[in-house]
């Protein structure tokens, strides 16, 4: 599974309505979530998870998900986390749990100073 380009959340948000999408808001600025991209890539980077970053958006892979923070047009902070395809009921629910935990572990970690 390759990387969901951070540019990808948009199309990302339009699907959240199927089962391979979960978006979840965070209770961040657009320059608090900006100052953040830099050390949660760090953070990621180090536990050997692939990442790509953009001015607004860092996207990190991790397992069978992949997991886009940014910064939306209304402002709002959006953390988008898409799921390989052909997962069933069981283990989509287990991808969820593991991708929510490492998502809150990495953030974090950036809020730490990565």
């Amino acid at each position: 599974m390759s990387l969901v380009s951070p540019g990808l959340l948009a199309a990302a948000l339009l699907l959240a309505g199927c089962s391979g999408v979960t978006v979840n808001y965070l209770p961040l600025s657009p320059n608090e979530a900006r100052a953040l991209w830099g050390p949660l890539a760090s953070c990621a980077r180090r536990q050997g998870l692939p990442t790509e970053e953009s001015a607004d958006a860092v996207s990190v892979g991790f397992d069978q998900s992949h997991m886009v923070y940014q910064v939306q047009e209304d402002g709002r902070v959006a953390l988008g986390i898409v799921f390989a395809p052909g997962l069933d009921a069981q283990e989509l629910e287990r991808q969820r749990a593991l991708a929510k935990a490492k998502g809150d572990e990495l953030l974090a970690c950036a809020r730490g100073g990565g």
